[in-house]
């Protein structure tokens, strides 16, 4: 089965508008764990936060951008991997295998996304579906078979597959259906308010019941 993200920026926002000591992401990342996720994910932009999460992480990525102090947080951190959230750099890159941190990168669902990925030389990649998944049926079916034909390029090229952006249990199921070998997705929101109504171990239940 397909591992599972579990995206904390969102909890964050949460915290920052309705501060309260009962609404710790930390408590929240060890609580996921012990439910099973596979990894969290924070951004960059949240060095701070994201010092302190690391130090109860099992596994922690970093989305980062492709730049100096996108790099610069990865270093502070030491993620277990990274996410880069626009294109790939070559410095970058080598600096990050330099110091043993994987990047990944988070691209559209296209074919010739994939060949730039697949140059640039990232471990794998992330098709971004956040633009794609209230789109009309048609317009819908139309991105969900560009994300098959990436998929495929994919998996031609030996790059490893996620997915991630605006997914919910509506949206989940057919997204995931379309990537033939998918290594795992990134959900955030609605983790976030599935698990304010039944918890987090519930709603990891209910979203891990969606890839099956």
């Amino acid at each position: 089965m397909s591992g599972l993200v579990f995206v904390l920026d969102p909890l964050y926002a949460l915290r920052d508008v309705a501060p309260s000591p009962e609404l710790d992401p930390v408590a929240a990342v060890k609580l996921a764990e012990l439910a099973g996720v596979d990894a969290v994910r924070i951004s960059g932009q949240r060095e701070g936060d994201a010092v302190e999460v690391r130090r109860v992480a099992r596994c922690l990525e970093l989305a980062i951008e492709s730049s100096p102090g996108g790099l610069k947080a990865a270093l502070e951190v030491r993620p277990d991997r990274v996410l880069l959230v626009e294109p790939a750099t070559t410095p970058v890159l080598r600096q990050l295998e330099e110091a043993g941190i994987p990047a990944w990168a988070r691209v559209n669902a296209e074919v010739d996304a994939v060949k730039a990925a697949h140059t640039a030389g990232v471990a794998g990649v992330e098709f971004h579906t956040a633009n794609a998944v209230d789109l009309p049926d048609g317009a819908r079916a139309a991105a969900l078979e560009a994300l098959a034909d990436a998929s495929r390029l994919a998996a031609k090229l030996r790059l490893p597959v996620a997915l991630g952006g605006g997914l919910d249990w509506r949206s989940l199921r057919p997204f995931a259906q379309r990537v033939g070998a998918l290594e795992r997705v990134a959900v955030g929101r609605a983790l976030v308010a599935r698990a304010l109504l039944v918890g987090i171990e519930r709603a990891l239940e209910d979203l891990r019941s969606r890839l099956s």
